[in-house]
C-alpha cells in the first residue's frame, strides 16, 4: 500500500532519503525509480558537487570556515522569544545572530572565525 503525501517532502528529509538509499514506504516504485535516475544524471551530480564545494569553501568573509550556527532545529523566531524576555524587547537581527552563533549564547565565544568575522562586519 502506497501512502500519498499531501505536503512536499522537506529538503533535509529528501537529503536523508537520497543518502540512505532506501525507498520510504510513502514513495511509489515509479517515483523511486525516477528519483534514482535523476540523482544519477551528470547535471545533478555537477550541481551537488558544486554545492558541496561551496559549503566547504574557505573563500568566505576573512577566508574562514563554512557557516554554521548553534540553533539546532529551532527557528530564529523561537530563539528570539527567550532573548526578548531577557532583553525586555524584541532582539535586533545582530543580537539574534550573536545569540545563535556563540557557544551557549554567551555573546563572546563565537563558534568559528566566519561567525566572528560576520559579527565584526555588521
Amino acid at each position: 500500500m502506497v501512502i500519498q503525501r499531501k505536503r512536499p517532502i522537506p529538503r533535509h528529509m529528501m537529503s536523508d532519503i537520497k543518502t540512505g538509499g532506501k525507498k520510504p514506504d510513502f514513495v511509489s516504485e515509479d517515483s523511486w525509480e525516477n528519483w534514482k535516475q535523476k540523482w544519477n544524471t551528470p547535471k545533478l551530480q555537477k550541481v551537488c558537487d558544486q554545492n558541496s564545494k561551496n559549503r566547504k569553501s574557505k573563500a568566505t568573509i576573512g577566508g574562514s570556515t563554512p557557516s554554521t550556527h548553534t540553533g539546532g532545529t529551532a527557528t530564529h523566531y523561537e530563539h528570539g522569544k527567550p532573548l526578548a524576555r531577557k532583553l525586555g524587547r524584541p532582539p535586533t537581527a545582530p543580537e539574534l545572530f550573536v545569540h545563535t552563533n556563540t557557544k551557549n549564547g554567551d555573546g563572546k565565544t563565537f563558534i568559528n572565525e566566519k561567525s566572528k568575522d560576520v559579527n565584526n562586519a555588521i
